[in-house]
C-alpha cells in the first residue's frame, strides 16, 4: 500500500509542478518564435534516465543530509527532470496558437508580462496543461531508473516493488501491481482527455 501512495504523491508532484514550468517555458519561447529553449528542456531525454540518476547520485553524495526526506526530494527532483520535456512539447502546441495581439493588447492597457501570461496566456493554455500533466503523471508513475538509483532502499514505489516481487518469484503480486499500475495511468489518461478543448485558442 505504501508503494501505491509513494507513486501516486511522487507523481502527483512532479507531473503538477513540471506542467507549471512548461506552461511558463511554452508561453516564453512562442513569444520569442524561439526553439533554443524547448530544445534545451529535452536534453534529459537525449541524456536517458540512467544517467541522469547517477548524476543525481553523484551530486547527492557530497551532500552531508542522507535521510528518508532527502531521498524523497531526490526522486522527486528526478522524476520532474525525466518529464519535463514531454510537457513542454505537450504545451508548446497551445502556446503557439495564442494570438500574439492579446499580449500587446494587454500591455497597451497598463498590464505587465507577467499579467497577461497569468490572467490571459495561463487560462487558455488549460487543456493542454490537463493533458502533460496526465502525461506527466503517467510517465512518473512509471519511472524506474532514476528512482532505482536514488531511492537507497528508502522510497519504494509501484515499478520497483514490482521488480522486487520479480526477484522473490512472486508473479502474481508483481501482476497485481501491474494491473494497478495500468489502471491508474488509463484513469489519467482519461481524465486528461475529458473536460473541455482547445477551440478557445484561435
Amino acid at each position: 500500500m505504501s508503494a501505491i501512495l509513494n507513486s501516486i504523491i511522487i507523481a502527483a508532484l512532479a507531473s503538477f509542478i513540471a506542467m507549471k514550468m512548461a506552461s511558463s517555458i511554452a508561453v516564453g519561447a512562442a513569444r520569442r518564435k524561439s526553439s533554443f529553449t524547448v530544445l534545451l528542456t529535452s536534453l534529459p531525454m537525449a541524456v536517458g534516465s540512467v544517467s541522469m540518476g547517477l548524476g543525481f547520485a553523484f551530486i547527492a553524495a557530497r551532500m552531508p543530509i542522507r535521510n528518508t526526506a532527502f531521498s524523497y526530494l531526490l526522486v522527486l527532483l528526478a522524476h520532474i527532470t525525466a518529464v519535463l520535456p514531454f510537457s513542454v512539447r505537450t504545451m508548446m502546441p497551445g502556446a503557439r496558437r495564442i494570438p500574439e495581439r492579446l499580449s500587446l493588447a494587454a500591455k497597451t492597457l497598463g498590464g505587465s508580462t507577467k499579467q497577461a501570461y497569468r490572467r490571459i496566456e495561463y487560462p487558455m493554455l488549460k487543456p493542454y496543461r490537463r493533458r502533460a500533466m496526465a502525461f506527466a503523471f503517467a510517465l512518473s508513475l512509471g519511472e524506474t531508473n532514476a528512482t532505482l538509483a536514488l531511492s537507497e532502499g528508502r522510497v519504494t514505489t509501484i515499478p520497483i516493488l514490482i521488480y522486487k516481487m520479480i526477484d522473490q518469484y512472486n508473479y502474481q503480486g508483481a501482476s497485481a501491481l501491474a494491473v494497478i499500475l495500468i489502471v491508474v495511468a488509463i484513469t489519467v489518461f482519461a481524465i486528461g482527455e475529458t473536460g473541455g478543448d482547445e477551440n478557445g485558442i484561435s
